[in-house]
């Protein structure tokens, strides 16, 4: 079995240079490596998501390449509950006729949320004349 052998049926499907597995450009992997998201195959057939971290090095006048393969099941299942929870919040704080923001007072950023439009009349992200709203709370 090698390297190749456990990535899933579509991720063999992209083209690869000499055989090798992909650098993040398609390539093979450079001395300064390259990171890149796809999935392998477990022994019974179920694939799950890893990243990559690949590079190639030369070590007494032979050239290796290295890859370090972690699984990111649980990062990627993180990811996804985030997204469904941030979905949920804004459905809900517009469906109740709420505005939310977050102020941070090192960069100044102003993130809105809810119903800006109908309390405000204020697009979300175009006007300003909300943030001074924001800046003389």
């Amino acid at each position: 079995m090698n390297v190749r052998d456990l990535e899933s049926a579509d991720a063999r499907a992209v083209p690869r240079e000499n055989g090798d597995l992909p650098s993040r450009d398609g390539g093979v992997p450079s001395e300064s490596g390259a990171v890149y998201e796809t999935r392998h195959r477990r022994a019974d057939g179920r694939t799950f998501a890893v990243e990559v971290s690949t590079r190639r090095m030369a070590v007494q006048g032979h050239t290796f390449h290295q890859y370090i393969v972690r699984d990111i099941t649980e990062r990627k299942r993180a990811e996804q509950d985030r997204a469904a929870w941030k979905l949920r919040y804004e459905l809900a704080t517009a469906a109740a006729g709420q505005v939310t923001y977050e102020y941070d007072p090192a960069g100044g950023a102003v993130l809105w949320g809810g119903s800006v439009r109908q309390v405000f009349g204020y697009e979300r992200d175009r006007d300003e004349r909300r943030d001074r709203i924001c800046a003389s709370g």
